[in-house]
């Protein structure tokens, strides 16, 4: 598999950095690979539920839809 150019790179972290749902939850980028990009979402007691678990929500938003 080859590497995203450095153009395609920065495309991708600057526009998952503009969406404001994603920068509040704390999302980061962890891996980018064409056809591929691996996010990373912090566990924080604000994003968790009433029995401490992390609320499904949080995570659902992460996923593409077709």
């Amino acid at each position: 598999m080859t590497a995203l150019e450095p153009f395609q790179d920065k495309r991708i972290r600057d526009s998952i950095a503009r969406q404001t749902l994603l920068t509040t939850l704390g999302v980061e980028v962890v891996e980018l690979a064409p056809g591929r990009v691996t996010l990373g979402l912090p566990f924080r007691p604000d994003l968790c539920q009433q029995n401490g678990f992390l609320h499904a929500g949080a995570t659902l938003m992460a996923i593409p839809r077709p």
